[in-house]
This record gives structure tokens, sequence and C-alpha cells, in this order.
């Protein structure tokens, strides 16, 4: 598991294993990804939060400036360059 960067909690650690999964588990590839639990910006708990539950790290996108969304469609976008999934 450390291949996908499991011992650091960080979104890109989720992404490598859903490539890994997508490029060499046997076909069908998987289809559909669930994501259940709850995330804040925060998630490395810099602020020492007592609230701050975290079971999925998100990954956050700059939509304009000073202004972050979390965005999920970046776990799945495991094939070609765009953002997008097939």
């Amino acid at each position: 598991m450390t291949s996908f960067l499991m011992e650091f909690f960080i979104p890109p650690a989720i992404q490598l294993f859903l490539k890994y999964a997508y490029d060499n588990w046997q076909k069908p590839s998987p289809t559909y990804v669930l994501f259940v639990g709850d995330g804040a910006s925060d998630y490395r708990n810099y602020t020492n939060s007592s609230y701050n539950k975290n079971f999925i790290p998100p990954y956050l996108m700059t939509y304009e400036p000073m202004t972050m969304t979390p965005v999920d469609n970046y776990y799945v976008s495991v094939s070609g360059d765009d953002f997008y999934p097939i």
C-alpha cells in the first residue's frame, strides 16, 4: 500500500489507488466509486480542532480568488490528461 502514498492522508493517495485499480484489476475495470464519510478543508488538522473529523481528505479547487470548493471528480479522473472521467 505504500506505493499509493497511503501513509499520507492526502487526496493523491486515493487517486493513485483508483488509477491502479482502473489500469490493473481484472476487466471489467471499476466503474463506480462511492465515498462515504466527511472531510474538511483542514484535513491535516493544522488548527488542532476537536470537531475536525476527517474520513476522506477533500481535493480543494480554486474557482474564484480566495474561494475553494471540494471536487470529487479529481479522484476518478484517471484515464488521460483531462479532468473529466470516461
